[in-house]
């Protein structure tokens, strides 16, 4: 039942409308007035339009799965729900479909003025019969599970190339318009890459026009640095606050700066960090490593080229102030000559940010001395519409004085934020003592390393959804056991372990705290005797056999990975006798049905499996083979060879060890 066929009852009251249509088997969501932005992911090919799972896959092999809302269409397909009003997203109306390489996949958006269904709706066949319905994956859900749209998803929704409808973007209202320009993004494992529309007015997003410098100054530390002068830059894409990256397509095959060789092409990332520049391989023996570092920018007008002017906190107002306006492209030359002939070096990595505002927006800039002219007065500088005069009438003293102002009154509400999480939980640290007499912490005196301290101490750890690299290197133990006192232990519960009640007294009498100190005391002189004996060896000694196999014994308790293997898989051929293999996305589908149903998180299904798949013996080719054929035989996707989705047939016959007869 669609919701415009009870005549719009519903725009006056929704329980009149539920009146009216008693037998209603749908519940739909005004995706705008709810204050959510849904992306709508179809699992099948139709009109004109590629599967928007073939697309979305690749996306979530870059860039990880999103943590959201989301929840299993009517039709296989996905729903993903974000906030609103996200930071960076500009585009908040409907649209159908993105366009990438001449491809359209099918990928909409509905935001204002758009609708979506949901759970518990369902559709009934022709005999009747329950056919198909959608349900959360990830329920229950509310509008606080819905989490912000990750910066890299906006910039693509802010410029897709769909057919749009509805409500205009932020920057349409307000008299902007949306343009683009075409960016590739790297693809692990693909010789060609899609390219985004992307935005040109986001300055971390240009193509190269306007960055020829720093473009050459890379080539050149590419050359240099890792002997590759055939490499192509195919785009840019941002990374926050912590730089953006370069994104360069090989041809044929090469050793990269890790040192691997890599047979046919394969892409990789450089990333740029002020003057710094990272090498990120998207090789298979690569992708899981480390950025290594590349070399650094010794051009400090190609390093500039890139500098944006934007917000370096959620609380930044440093916008407030724009009594200038923007200059013409001479203008900003001329303004980028002069920084280069006077500004230090240094100004570029402690001032970068707040440099960039002021040479973007206000169009001034302070004029200072570098370390060969320490005697030479500090200038400023205006343009009064035809060249650079001296600022004689501090105009811009004070805009550089207020912005300052705007940076440290950013820099003072962080700190009282910090300064309140550590009291709220640790009252007693209000004050210290010096030579026995307590006194006052007096905030003033708290200054950014100190504060970086106390807030890696009191605040949860967190990390960007989008940053791969990070989440590739983090080993998750699942600790699944609850420990409990004797009196509250249930012998029933397989997941309950007795508490040690006698650990804690023991380690706070006299005894256990003698007995912890001669115990680290005798730890470091045997360390430092099998140090003496083998100065140069990375292990002193094994790792003793009982640990491993409790190790060994908890890590196979907690592999959900292979517990859905040996219910669901299976490595034998097939009834025709081909090979086992299945493609990515039905494995991710049939796995996550399986963590679903289970009540385990569904984000093991996400990024990391491919290299999980690998060490357990499954990798993603087999000889120069790379795709595998669908289940219904229609398409040809990545996959994984050497196993293979059992039959219902199978399933049927499987015994309780998961073993077919």
């Amino acid at each position: 039942m669609h919701i415009s066929k009870i005549q719009r009852q519903w725009e006056r009251s929704i329980n009149q409308a539920m009146k009216e249509k008693r037998d209603a088997n749908g519940l739909a969501i005004l995706a705008g007035v709810s204050g959510v932005y849904v992306l709508d992911i179809d699992v099948a090919a139709k009109g004109g339009k590629r599967p928007g799972t073939e697309l979305w896959q690749q996306l979530v092999e870059i860039h990880g799965e999103p943590e959201t809302l989301n929840a299993r269409t009517g039709s296989g397909g996905l729903h993903l729900y974000f906030k609103l009003d996200s930071p960076g997203l500009k585009w908040r109306r409907n649209f159908q479909g993105l366009k990438v390489d001449d491809k359209t996949f099918g990928v909409d958006g509905r935001g204002i003025g758009g609708v979506v269904f949901a759970s518990p709706t369902s559709y009934l066949n022709a005999h009747g019969k329950l056919a198909t319905y959608y349900e959360w994956i990830n329920g229950p859900p509310s509008y606080e599970a819905c989490q912000v749209m990750p910066i890299w998803l906006a910039e693509l929704v802010n410029n897709h190339a769909g057919h749009s409808t509805g409500a205009a973007t932020i920057d349409e209202e307000e008299g902007g318009e949306v343009s683009g320009a075409r960016i590739d993004a790297t693809m692990p494992g693909r010789v060609e890459s899609p390219s985004f529309k992307q935005d040109r007015s986001s300055p971390s997003l240009e193509p190269p026009h306007g960055r020829e410098l720093l473009m050459a100054e890379l080539s050149k530390l590419l050359s240099e640095k890792a002997g590759d002068s055939t490499s192509t830059y195919a785009g840019s894409l941002p990374h926050g606050l912590y730089g953006t990256y370069y994104c360069y397509r090989t041809h044929g095959p090469r050793r990269c700066f890790f040192g691997h060789m890599h047979s046919g092409s394969n892409n990789f990332n450089l990333l740029k960090r002020e003057l710094h520049v990272y090498y990120r391989c998207h090789g298979d023996e690569c992708s899981h490593k480390p950025v290594k570092k590349l070399g650094v920018l010794e051009n400090l007008k190609a390093a500039l080229q890139d500098a944006t002017a934007d917000p370096v906190d959620p609380h930044d107002d440093m916008r407030v102030v724009t009594q200038y306006t923007r200059g013409t492209r001479d203008v900003q030359d001329l303004l980028l000559k002069i920084v280069i002939e006077h500004a230090a070096p240094q100004a570029y990595a402690y001032l970068g940010r707040l440099f960039a505002y002021m040479y973007l927006i206000e169009g001034r800039i302070l004029v200072t001395t570098n370390e060969a002219e320490r005697s030479r007065d500090q200038l400023f500088f205006v343009w009064d519409g035809t060249s650079w005069v001296q600022d004689t009438s501090n105009l811009v003293s004070s805009v550089f004085t207020c912005q300052m102002g705007c940076l440290l009154a950013w820099f003072d509400r962080q700190r009282e934020r910090c300064l309140g999480t550590l009291y709220a939980s640790r009252s007693e640290l209000e004050g210290f003592v010096v030579d026995g007499v307590p006194k006052p912490l007096d905030p003033n005196l708290v200054n950014p390393k100190q504060m970086r301290k106390i807030r890696m101490a009191m605040e949860t750890p967190d990390f960007p959804s989008d940053d791969t690299a990070l989440i590739r290197r983090l080993v998750l133990l699942m600790f699944n056991y609850t420990f409990k006192n004797p009196h509250e232990l249930d012998a029933t519960n397989k997941m309950h372990r007795p508490i040690d009640v006698t650990l804690k007294p023991y380690f706070e009498s006299d005894e256990g705290a003698a007995d912890t100190l001669d115990f680290c005391v005798q730890g470091a002189i045997m360390y430092y005797a099998k140090r003496a004996l083998a100065p140069a060896s990375k292990v002193l000694s094994p790792v003793p056999e009982e640990f491993s196999a409790a190790v060994r014994e908890y890590a196979s308790e907690n592999d959900k990975l292979q517990f859905f293997i040996d219910e669901a898989c299976t490595t034998k051929e097939t009834a025709e006798g081909e090979a086992a293999s299945v493609t990515r996305i039905e494995f991710v589908e049939a796995f996550t049905n399986f963590l679903y149903s289970s009540g385990h998180d569904v984000a093991l299904a996400g990024d990391g499996l491919t290299r999980a798949m690998r060490l357990k013996g499954f990798p993603q080719e087999r000889g120069k083979a790379i795709l595998i054929r669908t289940i219904d035989g229609k398409k040809r996707l990545r996959g994984f060879f050497g196993i293979r989705l059992k039959t219902k047939e199978e399933l049927g016959r499987t015994d309780a060890q998961g073993n077919l007869p």
